[in-house]
């Protein structure tokens, strides 16, 4: 093995230089010689890219092979065998004290960016179920809040604290922000701790480690991309096709947590209401008949009424293809609500099919291709310009 590799202290993020996937601790069979010192090491942390495979060396472990390799040459010998001690990542820190979270302390100082010469341990990952947030999204008394589909924050009588779910959809929380928790909030987390899994990729840790924002929530991408189209149509046409819809109910519309249907349906019966409900029919057939007076307006409502006046207006948009994903919510809202009767099975199948998702995606997948559609078919409105101008 090239010396180089073991003497660098170039810093390695938690990205896999050959294919940019997230990397993972994990601790593997090290067996290799190393300037004339053969090691051989159980259970040693690297960090290994589950995509394509690469492992790459964190400063901590580059560091006790210096070490291990100084000590050998010292000592005259040309082998070292060892194994990772098995109380290693069993060392508590100075937070929570009265309530025993699991956590592997080897995590703060092996991923990336998370050790600190000061506050020792303060950036340790602790893992829970994806239960632990059901209550804050069910009580009263707390909000939970996401700034994008993984990464949040509960906001709770006594402040708040940031959370992450992981690409292994396991909740994640620093040891540190958990400490500022009452003493009765951190023992309804732990009821939900889990071991690490040693794999943090998330982008909670984007965030807070490598400070990099990520985009809006797909709810709240759509939720701007329909005031933006009011916006355009209030200046182009004098009105805007959007009902005003309550901040606050917006607000109250997250992506869910978990996707049975009992979960699901409160979430795209809103959805519906924002997005099909608050459609401005008045307005919509007021201008239809002005700019085409021999049109019959006879039972058309809604979504049919938009697309006819996005196919009048944005005439170089394909307005079906346009308004595809809201009549997809239309329905998916119709079979949660038990609206279909018999057909249920053949409209949800229906909604995968127009969607171009596998039925085994699920609610969690057809949820997620609809909102992100809506707000896509809305920002083509945003772009192109109109028929007319008032």
């Amino acid at each position: 093995m090239d010396l180089n590799e073991i003497n660098s202290d170039e810093f390695k993020d938690l990205h896999c230089t050959k294919c940019s996937e997230w990397l993972k601790v994990d601790h593997i069979l090290f067996n290799e010689n190393v300037d004339g010192v053969q090691i051989l090491i159980d259970k040693l942390p690297m960090l290994v890219c589950p995509n394509c495979g690469e492992t790459y060396f964190p400063l901590r472990t580059r560091i006790q092979l210096r070490g291990i390799i100084e000590e050998a040459k010292k000592r005259g010998v040309d082998t070292f065998r060892g194994k990772r001690n098995g109380s290693t990542g069993n060392e508590k820190f100075d937070f929570c004290k009265n309530v025993n979270f699991d956590y592997d302390s080897t995590d703060y100082i092996t991923i990336p960016a998370l050790y600190r010469p000061f506050n020792k341990g303060a950036l340790t990952p602790v893992f829970f179920k994806k239960e632990v947030l059901q209550k804050f999204g069910s009580d009263p008394n707390y909000t939970l809040e996401q700034g994008s589909n993984t990464y949040g924050t509960i906001y709770h009588p006594h402040g708040y604290i940031s959370y992450g779910i992981t690409r292994n959809n396991k909740v994640i929380c620093w040891l540190c922000d958990l400490d500022e928790l009452p003493e009765e909030e951190q023992k309804y987390f732990s009821s939900f701790n889990i071991p690490s899994d040693h794999d943090i990729a998330s982008e909670f840790y984007a965030a807070q480690i490598e400070v990099q924002w990520g985009s809006h929530s797909n709810e709240n991408q759509l939720f701007e991309n329909i005031k933006l189209v009011n916006k355009k149509c209030k200046k182009n046409f004098g009105f805007e096709i959007f009902k005003e819809n309550d901040p606050q109910k917006l607000q109250d519309i997250t992506r869910p947590i978990f996707w049975d249907e009992k979960n699901v349906q409160p979430v795209v019966n809103s959805l519906n209401k924002t997005c099909i409900e608050s459609i401005n029919q008045d307005v919509l057939k007021s201008d239809i008949s002005k700019k085409e007076p021999d049109f019959d307006l006879g039972g058309l409502r809604g979504l049919k009424l938009l697309e006819k006046y996005i196919s009048i207006n944005f005439p170089q948009l394909n307005a079906e293809q346009v308004m595809k994903p809201f009549y997809v919510l239309y329905d998916f809202r119709k079979v949660l609500s038990h609206d279909t009767g018999s057909d249920e099975e053949k409209i949800l199948k229906s909604c995968y099919e127009r969607m171009g998702i596998s039925p085994e995606t699920g609610f969690e997948g057809l949820y997620d291709s609809i909102v992100s559609e809506c707000g896509k078919s809305l920002d083509e409105i945003i772009n192109h310009e109109s028929k007319d101008k008032e």
